[in-house]
Formats: structure tokens, sequence, C-alpha cells
């Protein structure tokens, strides 16, 4: 695993019995040492995002949503190497064509969108994500042929399931109805919203399409019938506290400002009067001695919170 791999992943894994390597920078660089391992050791490398029977599997993510919800417009998938997101277009195709497959990508690793832009897949050099199990420089080769319909020189590699819906359902060119990225202010927030409402904690990967749906640019899905998928909870402890802290920032609950405080006395409690009168809360306060003047940074019940005039500041 690459060195920024979650703790609780790492540990997870090593809880069902797996040795656990973490060398990298990043998911190519593992990847590299992996196969060099398995050369060296006669072993199998095993690609958890292009091998077929792993795309098989993760199809019936897809099979279940069709099985337990009827009609489906829409459904919304994170996007990494792109193995989730090929099968659930195959499966789309094939058990219920008229839902549309949107995939969503990191806007610092949009290494899916990148591709398909190229016509092949191509290597994106990634930055810091908080949908770190989604950054993967280069998409699986499988994976996005599948997407973009699959080439038939492939078709030997595609176990009997996949290769039976394909071939009953037609083999046509971009299956994948869209792929967007998403911002790192709309993650933070989608990780927030699905803790406060859902109760669910869900890292940024797993939380992506939540997030996309949360941050209100979908207009076409207005009304319609989404499903979206949210794989992954794999998220340390510490992660959650950052990730809550920007989403509230990002949400407009919590803000930041310099304001001038009187050295009459009771300038700063006339501050913490006002404060509770808005229902705020006081998240931390800086004084820069001698100045009267403080940095303020206040948690709001509600993002409206946010419109409090400006002059109602000056104490």
């Amino acid at each position: 695993m690459p060195r920024h791999a979650p703790l609780m992943k790492i540990y997870k894994c090593k809880e069902l019995g797996a040795n656990v390597i973490v060398e990298g920078k990043d998911i190519s660089v593992s990847k590299q040492l992996a196969l060099k391992m398995a050369k060296e050791n006669q072993g199998k490398y095993i690609n958890g995002y292009d091998m077929v029977d792993v795309l098989a599997g993760a199809g019936t993510v897809a099979e279940e949503i069709f099985n337990q919800v009827s009609d489906v417009d829409a459904i919304l998938t994170p996007v990494g190497g792109g193995g989730l997101v090929a099968a659930t277009c195959v499966a789309a195709r094939a058990l219920s064509p008229k839902t549309k497959v949107f995939g969503f990508v990191p806007e610092t690793c949009p290494s899916m969108l990148k591709s398909l832009e190229a016509g092949k897949p191509v290597f994106t050099r990634c930055k810091p994500t908080l949908a770190d199990g989604l950054a993967v420089p280069l998409v699986g080769v499988n994976s996005f042929h599948t997407m973009k319909g699959i080439h038939v020189p492939l078709l030997h590699m595609f176990n009997t399931t996949i290769l039976s819906i394909l071939l009953n359902t037609g083999i046509h060119s971009d299956i994948i109805y869209k792929v967007l990225p998403v911002k790192e202010s709309d993650i933070a927030v989608g990780i927030l919203r699905l803790l406060e409402t859902e109760k669910v904690v869900a890292e940024g990967a797993g939380a992506i399409s939540a997030s996309a749906l949360l941050a209100g640019s979908l207009h076409e899905l207005a009304g319609k019938k989404v499903v979206c998928i949210i794989s992954g909870g794999n998220i340390d402890t510490t992660m959650v506290g950052r990730c809550i802290e920007k989403g509230l920032a990002a949400d407009s609950r919590l803000i930041k400002f310099e304001t001038m405080i009187s050295d009459r006395p009771g300038g700063l409690a006339e501050l913490a009067k006002i404060t509770a009168e808005t229902g705020a809360s006081i998240k931390h306060l800086a004084m820069v001695s001698g100045v009267f003047f403080s940095f303020v940074s206040f948690e709001l019940r509600t993002r409206s919170h946010f419109k409090i005039p400006s002059e109602d500041f000056f104490f």
C-alpha cells in the first residue's frame, strides 16, 4: 500500500491475515513493487480495479441496486482506477438501459477524465486529495475500454457473465454517460453531511458521489430517482476531525474574521454576549496585545448565520 494509505485500511487488512507492505508515494509506485515481488516469488499479481474477475464482482453492486430499486434514472459512482464504474456501466446496459451512469473523480486527480479526453489511458500527476482511495494516476486498461464499449481483441479476457451481458445487449461506444470532477471543498461537505444526516462514516473516496449531488450542480437530475454508491469507510479518526472542520468551513458554518475590541471594561464580554444572541459559538479567539485587535473563529448553527451584518461585530 502507498505510504498515505489510511491506518484503518492497513489494520483491517492485517486483521484478515494479509501481509501488508507499506511502500511508495502513490499507488503507481506500490503497484510496480507488487509486480516485482510477484515475479520474484512466482506469485500472481491481482489488480484491484482492473482484473476481469474483480470487475465482475464490482458489477454485482449495480445488480443489487436494480433488484432493490425500480426505475432508477441515474447511478452516481466514484471513479479511481475505473473498475467499479466500468462494471456499473455494463450492468446498467444489461439490466436497465435507460439508467445513466455518472462517474466522479477528485478535481486534484482526474485521471479517468484525462484518459477519456485522450481516448486512451494516460498517466496523470495527482495532488493530495481527501479522496485518497481514488488517487490512481493511471486508470485500468480493461476498465477504460469497458467504459468505452470494449474492443473486440479484449473479449477473450472477460469471464462468461460479463461477456454474455455485453453480447446480449450489443457492444456500443461510451456506455458511461458522464465523468465529472469534484472539488475538495465539496468532498469535505459530503463527508460532513453523511455523518450528520445519515450517521454514515465514509471516507472521501466513498462519499464523492454524494458530495457531487449535494453540491447542487447536477441540475439535470432534479426530480429524478438517483442512487449514490457510497463505497468505503477507511478513514482515520484524526482525518474525520479534519474533514469536519473543512466541511463546516466550506458550508459557511465555520467562519473566521478580524475585529476591533474596545479597550474599555466589558469589551470582550460584549463580543461574547452578541455571539450568544446570534446562536453562534466562539471556537477560537486570538488577541494582538496592545492593539485590542482580535482574530475570531465562529461556529454557526446554519449557513444562513453567515449573513449577519458585519457592523454587529464592532465592540
